[in-house]
């Protein structure tokens, strides 16, 4: 409501004011080369630049007050709560007076607001370089002068911001998404589930009331029904799925504690939650690859893409909470069958070494040997000539050999990255079939690394499944380059849009979300 009183009052005034007693042209020139408030000497000096090329005749308003270009520019500035940014930090104080001096002010706020917003949109309001998050293809902050160039052609301001933000179609579901939960928001929010016991199919009492609301506020339950139908039918139990679906939850029909914690997140949070996730996207606003590797750390998933199209998806374990996997993008160029473990030294020291204390011979059934260093002057340590108990740290290079427990099962996929990350095979598989899967050191776990070379080797003559199996058989440890390389993006979307338009959502496992959030608070 106070959004649309100042762009009314705006228009208002653009109506009323006087005609100055110079004009604002000479006015302008006099303020453009003032400091901006945005402590950036590029966009002082691009927007000194611009009104100087147009012998400072003003975009938004004219003599007699703010213009129909201003008035427009004004709307889609208010209008930015509709795409998760923060209307109030690109509002502008109206002129006091019809004075040209007030107008060229005005002129000059107005103009750096719209920078302000389209740097925003082009490459998030929070950077991916203040969330650490080291992609190669990062989007940068659309340079002010290409953005004056751009609104310099007299197009719609709505026109040249939905050029410069991202255009894809999991943004723009995402979006819709975001506007259907301030609808929801507005309305007064969800209906919770009260504590008790696990519901299951077939219970009955007022629980059951309360989730059968809930899950059609949400839009997971399209059945008509009563308002006080009180049993678990099968309708329900079919909701219930599809909200645990959307969730990344065990598709078991029952509501226990996990999934009542899920229900019980209120919409301001989830609109929170898709707000932050709108301005990640930002980040990506740059073309994609014909063909990359997508790592969704809090949906434990991964995904080969060629093109639009998803080609290959696969469960996937990563960094705990102690360990967390980095978001970052790098090259995948090659794999290697039948790896080597290089013990890094961090887990050589604080894990390995205490077993080598208790039993000098622990790790040797397991195929690890110590080496004095990894080069070719590097010698081989016998385990039993070493007092383990003395070391408070690990002086050697340890390696684990190829083999059914190597701690980086049959397969390794390269990505040379700075933070040491890569895709690999592992033998503890049961953990593909928890729900929550952030169990490793950083690196990524694959459920089927089998899948996924094949995937990558299709243009490779004898390297299908079959192909690949013998080779895992034969023991020998080989290295195998890919046609060309891929790159690997490891993602921290908590939500996101499907193909079939589905939004889905995901715990904060890492507290990312709530670390943006903060950053994202208006400071106006």
């Amino acid at each position: 409501m106070i959004r649309v009183l100042v762009i009314f009052s705006l228009i208002m005034f653009a109506i009323t004011a006087k005609a100055s007693d110079f004009s604002v042209n000479v006015a302008l020139s006099a303020v453009t080369g003032a400091g901006n408030g945005n402590k950036s000497a590029a966009v002082t000096t691009a927007v000194r630049e611009f009104y100087e090329a147009r012998e400072f005749a003003p975009v938004w308003v004219g003599d007699a007050g703010i213009n129909a270009q201003g008035i427009r520019l004004l709307e889609t500035l208010g209008n930015a709560d509709a795409i998760g940014l923060n209307s109030a930090a690109y509002g502008v104080v109206p002129p006091k007076t019809g004075s040209a001096q007030d107008l060229a002010k005005f002129e000059r706020a107005l103009t750096l607001a719209a920078i302000r917003f389209a740097q925003h949109l082009s490459a998030g309001q929070v950077t991916a370089a203040q969330m650490r998050a080291g992609y190669q293809n990062a989007a940068k902050p659309i340079d002010p002068a290409l953005f004056l160039t751009m609104i310099d052609t007299g197009a719609e301001p709505s026109a040249v911001f939905d050029a410069i933000g991202p255009s894809d179609a999991a943004y723009r579901q995402l979006v819709a998404a975001y506007n259907d939960l301030r609808t929801a928001v507005a309305a007064g929010g969800w209906t919770r589930v009260d504590a008790g016991p696990t519901i299951w199919p077939g219970d009955m009492g007022p629980r059951v009331v309360q989730l059968r609301r809930a899950l059609a506020e949400r839009g997971d339950y399209s059945a008509r029904y009563v308002a006080d139908a009180t049993v678990y039918d099968v309708a329900l139990a079919d909701a219930v799925k599809r909200f645990q679906s959307r969730h990344g939850l065990a598709e078991d029909g029952a509501v226990g504690r996990g999934t009542r914690a899920a229900l019980n997140v209120s919409a301001t949070e989830r609109l929170a939650q898709i707000r932050v996730n709108l301005d990640r996207r930002r980040w990506l606003n740059n073309p994609d690859a014909e063909r990359r590797i997508d790592v969704n750390l809090p949906a434990y998933t991964l995904a080969v893409i060629d093109g639009e199209d998803v080609t290959y998806t696969s469960r996937v374990v990563v960094g705990s909470r102690r360990h967390q996997t980095p978001e970052f993008s790098a090259d995948l160029s090659y794999l290697v069958v039948n790896p080597y473990w290089y013990v890094p030294s961090r887990i050589a020291s604080q894990e390995l070494l205490p077993k080598l204390r208790e039993d000098p011979y622990a790790l040797a059934a397991k195929g690890f040997k110590a080496f004095t260093s990894w080069d070719s002057n590097g010698v081989q340590v016998d385990w039993g000539s070493v007092d383990w108990a003395s070391l408070d740290r690990m002086p050697f290079y340890l390696r684990q050999d190829s083999g059914a427990g190597n701690a980086l099962g049959e397969i390794k996929f390269m990505l040379p990255n700075h933070h040491n990350i890569y895709l690999h095979d592992t033998p503890a598989k049961r953990l593909f079939a928890r729900s929550m899967r952030a169990f490793s050191h950083g690196c990524i776990r694959l459920a089927d690394p089998r899948g996924l070379a094949a995937h990558l080797l299709a243009d490779q003559q004898g390297w299908d499944r079959q192909g690949i199996a013998r080779r895992i058989a034969g023991g020998k440890r080989r290295t195998v380059t890919l046609g060309a390389e891929v790159p690997v993006r490891m993602l921290y979307h908590t939500a996101w849009v499907d193909e079939a338009g589905t939004l889905h959502l995901r715990a904060d496992v890492y507290g990312r979300d709530r670390q943006m959030a903060r950053l994202l608070e208006p400071r106006v």
